[in-house]
């Protein structure tokens, strides 16, 4: 717990005056945000904000690496899985850093071309799953709240495309989510919470959870999550600094590497919700517009916190609610870990086999009142001096053989229920 404070201490401090520093430094140099403008479908309400220090997330990585080196100092060892996702962060950071340089340089808010980053960031998140994978012991399934929650185990190739797909679908998420002031910053604060109360709850219950390393990886959610504190005083509305791509992809796969290496990857989506309801908005969004034939769009405006501008909502009414929304998704995400953990699925599984034993209950009793009404209508359709109604051929036989096999099936139900609960009292000698 020390170091998490530590980390998180010394991340925001370091923030908070970096980031200070950085908007004089770019603001001097003339290094500012350039927006998109109405010949590009762009927001022209933020065209005031143009010009704008930008790469603030030099700030936020710098810092978060500062903390966490910081907590070691005293009382925990580094681990490999720590030091391999710190390659993956700054690597994803310096793709940032290169796209808001080209943009900044051209004065364009088009930097590289999104197919081509879009297969650099996919092509480096596959190579540092594949290093995750061969040089650490995480586990190669499909998690919820553990390891082996949901049972699903992939080879080994499948697993590394599924953690390229978790980070470069996270860090995309996290730059189209940087939109409005201190909105990609606020929610990720609350995101790197939630993963150093996980680290740290796995830390302290590893028998139930069987992570690796799971302290350093809270010590790095802490460093990540003071980082963004400091950040955040600066880029509150209105703000002094944006944290451009830097920042945004730097974040993005630090938050999903927390995931992979805690083993929460399903629950991800909970924790990062505002980030995967803003991605969704972009995905549906085109999807209309291209299904229409170019002619209908669903939103005023993608991602969706420009359409609720648009819309009439003030943009510090939008960033609040979006955080309150992300407020709640983090604590739901958190709750299912610490109080549920592995028996969620369990307990899941279990109401539905008792769904289907109680299906089955009432499928057998209304088969056999179906029958007894059989029994009682032929009974009282029966004449007397016919041999008819009890003859082995006629209709009283058949339904006397629907009894007897409706009796059977009970009794087999009662015998199977027998065996699975506790054993019958033995009789006295």
């Amino acid at each position: 717990m020390i170091a998490i404070m530590i980390a998180g201490a010394v991340a925001a401090l370091i923030s908070l005056v970096g980031t200070r520093f950085l908007i004089g430094f770019f603001a001097r140099r003339g290094r500012g945000q350039p927006i998109l403008g109405a010949e590009d479908h762009g927001p022209v309400h933020h065209m005031g904000k143009q010009g704008t220090p930008t790469m603030g997330g030099l700030a936020i990585v710098a810092a978060a690496f500062v903390g966490w080196l910081v907590a070691h100092v005293r009382s925990i060892a580094f681990s490999d899985q720590a030091l391999i996702v710190w390659v993956g962060i700054l690597g994803m950071a310096a793709m940032g850093f290169l796209d808001d340089w080209i943009k900044v340089r051209k004065k364009h808010n088009r930097g590289i071309f999104w197919k081509q980053k879009n297969y650099i960031t996919m092509g480096f998140s596959l190579l540092i799953g594949w290093w995750l994978v061969s040089a650490t012991g995480i586990a190669e399934t499909i998690s919820l709240a553990r390891a082996d929650d949901l049972g699903i185990e992939l080879p080994t190739p499948v697993w590394v495309v599924w953690a390229g797909l978790i980070v470069w679908a996270t860090t995309n998420a996290v730059n189209v989510t940087d939109g409005l002031d201190g909105l990609a910053g606020g929610s990720a604060l609350m995101g790197f919470g939630a993963f150093t109360i996980i680290g740290y709850w796995v830390f302290r219950n590893p028998d139930l959870y069987q992570v690796v390393n799971p302290l350093d990886m809270g010590v790095l959610a802490a460093a990540f999550a003071g980082a963004c504190l400091g950040f955040l005083w600066w880029n509150a509305a209105p703000a002094r600094i944006f944290m451009g791509d830097v920042g945004a992809l730097a974040i993005g796969s630090a938050l999903a590497f927390c995931a992979l290496t805690l083993n929460t990857h399903l629950l991800l989506i909970l924790i990062c919700g505002i980030n995967v309801v803003e991605a969704g908005s972009v995905a549906i969004q085109m999807g209309v517009f291209k299904a229409s034939g170019r002619r209908r769009r669903l939103f005023k405006m993608s991602p969706i916190h420009h359409h609720f501008e648009l819309s009439g909502w003030p943009e510090t009414t939008v960033i609040i609610r979006f955080w309150l929304l992300a407020a709640v998704f983090v604590a739901l995400g958190v709750v299912l870990v610490v109080l549920c953990g592995g028996w969620l699925v369990w307990s899941i599984s279990l109401g539905v086999l008792k769904i289907l034993q109680l299906a089955r209950r009432a499928k057998l009793g209304a088969l056999w009142a179906r029958v007894r009404g059989r029994v009682r209508k032929s009974a009282g359709n029966e004449k007397p001096g016919h041999g008819g109604g009890r003859g082995r051929g006629g209709a009283g036989g058949g339904m006397l053989s629907l009894v007897a096999r409706a009796r059977a099936m009970k009794a087999q139900q009662e015998t199977t229920e027998m065996e699975g609960g506790a054993k019958p009292p033995m009789k006295g000698g």
